[in-house]
């Protein structure tokens, strides 16, 4: 019995080392293989001109977490949704690679994000309401502090096809796997398979 308990905590020891992200997400490559020469302040100063928006920067392998905030309202038709836009300068990426970026946001959070990037030195994350309500404290407290994620990895493995999340996650499922057939294997051999009978 002792032995079956340690079994089952190393497995969910194992099961919560597992990297947890949003449910949703949305992604896009960042192709920085070629200098363009491109003055990523010159872009954001240009569009900020134009549109509102909250500007950030990021390093390749580090996870940025970025609030946007709605104004709550009560919507029955498909109209008047918002948006937000967050311009991400992806300058300090080191030219010679194409880069992965992942946006996650939770489910829990009604809206649709978009992605899109100018001259591979600014990304645009676009954020749309996207519900239908007529409880206005519901609305605001799933459309007030939603946070959404961000991510983005250097293409580094593979001659330039994969990245290190990619490898880890390949590396989890494979060792989940094992550790699964291994644990259900001794769980069946040792409480459901039928005794051998002994002949004298």
């Amino acid at each position: 019995m002792m032995m079956r308990g340690v079994a089952v905590y190393i497995y969910l020891l194992f099961l919560s080392l597992l990297p947890c992200y949003y449910a949703n997400t949305e992604t896009a490559l960042v192709d920085r293989t070629i200098d363009r020469s491109v003055d990523a302040n010159t872009v954001i100063n240009e569009f900020l001109s134009e549109t509102k928006a909250q500007v950030i920067g990021i390093d390749e392998g580090r996870t940025e977490t970025v609030v946007v905030n709605f104004e709550p309202m009560i919507l029955v038709k498909p109209e008047n949704h918002q948006s937000r836009t967050i311009l991400v300068d992806l300058s300090s990426l080191e030219y010679g690679f194409k880069y992965f970026v992942k946006v996650c946001w939770s489910a829990i959070n009604p809206i649709d994000i978009s992605l899109t990037t100018i001259k591979d030195s600014v990304l645009v994350i676009t954020a749309t309401t996207n519900y239908y309500s007529t409880d206005l404290a519901q609305t605001e407290k799933y459309l007030t502090d939603v946070k959404i994620q961000l991510q983005v990895s250097a293409n580094n493995r593979f001659y330039g096809l994969l990245n290190d999340e990619f490898v880890r996650i390949a590396g989890y499922l494979i060792a989940l796997t094992f550790a699964s057939i291994v644990f259900s294997r001794w769980f069946y051999g040792k409480y459901f398979a039928p005794a051998k009978s002994k002949i004298e």
